[in-house]
């Protein structure tokens, strides 16, 4: 009698146990990614995430981008505007998520399999009703939570890295807005010069001072410079338009936009031990750590659990027909190793390892590379800069000054003047070109230290204008 009265309470203890198990807390691993991702976030960038997002399909702009955006862009209004509105950093995110829900997944019990069989005979029928559990799951389990983590882990670090990207292209696109604002107005500037000197030359010409073939030289040099203007204002628009899709916004930006840094202003020296601290912080071997890991888990499981992932162990129900009782009994189901006995996959685990780590030691090794080649470039353009601000430009701006002195002391002619002009206008779009190639790259190695180098560098475009 006290059996009878013990099984009810047994399956009551063992139902609430299953409830609890299926039961387990979905948001806690998604919370604490999440925290871990704010943290290295405003550790590497200085930046508060995630921002308080629109819904993810909403058209309109949230307040606080389109007060920003009233404001003006400067660095890092874009950038917050960039992280408000920028629906990939927002699906970045929510892949976090997913990985999140994976991991608490994987730590839950696989889910028992009832089956039923009813066989029709002549006299008769019987029936026949079993229930299964995987076995090797049972034992697997905190494995699988370690590899869940780790793949957690890994979409972590790719929300943080993709961050760091979004929010170093943000930074060189404005640059490149502002310089291409800039480099519009010189060749404006120079068409209006070259202009007044094929007026001047048409006045001469009429008169005879002036041959034709002068006469041709200097309609040339005007359909050149309008050429140029033309060509900077199509090169400005693209600027704006590529600016605007790294912000994600969904009309071309028609505000002013700034960065910190005036024109001539250059980049700080950077400090000695920044080449270490961006290889301990990158973010690419970070992630790859986490595939290391979750391939030395898989690596050291031994053959039979390949062998016996489709065992299971459970219980079994039958009654014949006539009979008014069922037949119960314990069930197990066990695959035989006799074609795959497990070791070519623990091999082929064992590989997969030992490939990580080798690609992981030559990222590491690519990567110093990359920085020492950032380093030198950076400082092989800011010296360059430097050149064309103190010495170029200097130098131009004062032949400019003293042509203006001898043309008021009637020694030069006009195209003397007009000649200096189109030569200061030269020197100063070459000033800004070495200026923001030296920003670019002191960019691209301020993103290293963040622990994403750039994937590419486009400094020679630049100068090579």
């Amino acid at each position: 009698m006290a059996a009878d009265m013990n099984r009810p309470a047994c399956a009551a203890v063992l139902a609430l146990a299953l409830t609890l198990a299926a039961c387990a807390p979905l948001d806690g691993p998604r919370q604490r990614a999440e925290e871990r991702a704010s943290e290295q976030v405003h550790e590497r960038l200085a930046l508060f995430y995630p921002p308080p997002w629109p819904e993810p399909a909403a058209q309109d702009l949230s307040d606080e981008a389109a007060h920003l955006l009233a404001e003006g862009l400067d660095e890092d209004r874009a950038v917050r505007v960039a992280l408000l509105e920028n629906r990939r950093l927002r699906a970045d995110f929510e892949r976090l998520g997913v990985a999140s829900y994976d991991r608490v997944r994987a730590g839950l019990l696989a889910n028992p399999v009832l089956g039923a069989t009813l066989l029709f005979y002549e006299p008769g029928t019987e029936l026949e009703f079993s229930l299964a559990q995987p076995l090797v799951d049972l034992f697997q389990r905190s494995m699988r939570r370690d590899l869940a983590e780790a793949s957690l882990e890994n979409a972590r670090l790719a929300v943080v890295d993709g961050l760091v990207h979004l929010v170093y292209d943000v930074r060189r696109a404005l640059l490149a807005v502002v310089a291409g604002e800039e480099r519009r107005r010189l060749a404006e500037s120079a068409l209006v010069a070259a202009k007044e000197a094929e007026a001047l030359a048409n006045e001469l010409h009429r008169v005879g001072n002036v041959t034709d073939l002068d006469l041709s030289h200097r309609v040339r040099a005007r359909a050149e410079a309008e050429l140029r203007a033309l060509g900077e204002a199509q090169r400005d628009l693209e600027q704006r338009e590529h600016l605007v899709a790294l912000l994600g916004l969904t009309e071309l930006l028609r505000g002013p936009v700034e960065i910190h840094a005036g024109f001539g202003e250059l980049p700080p020296d950077p400090s000695r031990d920044d080449a270490e601290r961006a290889l301990a912080r990158n973010l690419a071997l970070a992630r790859l750590d986490t595939h290391i890991a979750a391939a030395r888990l898989r690596a050291d499981l031994p053959p039979s659990s390949d062998v016996l992932g489709d065992a299971r162990v459970g219980a079994a129900a039958a009654k014949d027909d006539g009979e008014s009782s069922f037949g119960l009994g314990p069930s197990v189901s066990l695959p035989l190793p006799i074609f795959d006995t497990g070791r070519a996959g623990v091999a082929a685990a064992q590989a997969q390892w030992l490939a990580l780590v080798a690609e992981r030691e030559a990222q590491r090794r690519e990567l110093a590379a990359t920085l020492r080649k950032l380093a030198a470039r950076r400082a092989a353009l800011v010296a360059q800069a430097t050149v064309a601000r103190d010495e170029l430009l200097a130098s131009s701006r004062a032949v400019m000054v003293q042509t203006l002195q001898q043309y008021n002391a009637m020694q030069i002619g006009a195209f003397h003047v007009l000649e200096e002009r189109e030569a200061e206008i030269r020197a100063e779009r070459e000033a800004l070109d070495h200026w923001e190639a030296a920003w670019r790259a002191h960019w691209d190695w301020e993103q290293c230290l963040a622990g994403a180098a750039p994937a590419t560098n486009r400094h020679t475009d630049n100068l090579s204008r």
